[in-house]
């Protein structure tokens, strides 16, 4: 799936919203955010390649007894398939008012 991109002069605001309705964030600020609170070296603690890609999707992770669910962003290692999932919420990738 191809991230889409922001309209020229549609709001910040307005462009989540609209992304949170198809299950999506803001693909590049997602990027930057995670690059922002990661810090060097960025490799994968499994294979120690550096080959990262970051799912358009927001992923879902429900409790144990399914009463709620985090928004996060999928990061996986193209090299060997480990999976990291960051807070799409304390990345600040969602609409306001939205958990």
């Amino acid at each position: 799936m191809a991230q889409q991109q922001k309209p020229p002069g549609m709001p910040q605001r307005t462009w989540r919203e609209l992304l949170w309705t198809q299950g999506q964030f803001d693909h590049e600020e997602a990027v930057r955010e995670i690059n922002q609170r990661w810090k060097e070296p960025r490799v994968c603690p499994v294979c120690h390649q550096n080959n990262w890609a970051v799912s358009p999707e927001i992923v879902r992770l429900w409790t144990a007894r399914l009463k709620n669910a985090y928004p996060c962003v999928n990061m996986v290692c193209q090299n060997c398939g480990h999976t990291m999932l960051f807070n799409a919420a304390v990345l600040n990738l969602l609409p306001e008012g939205k958990s």
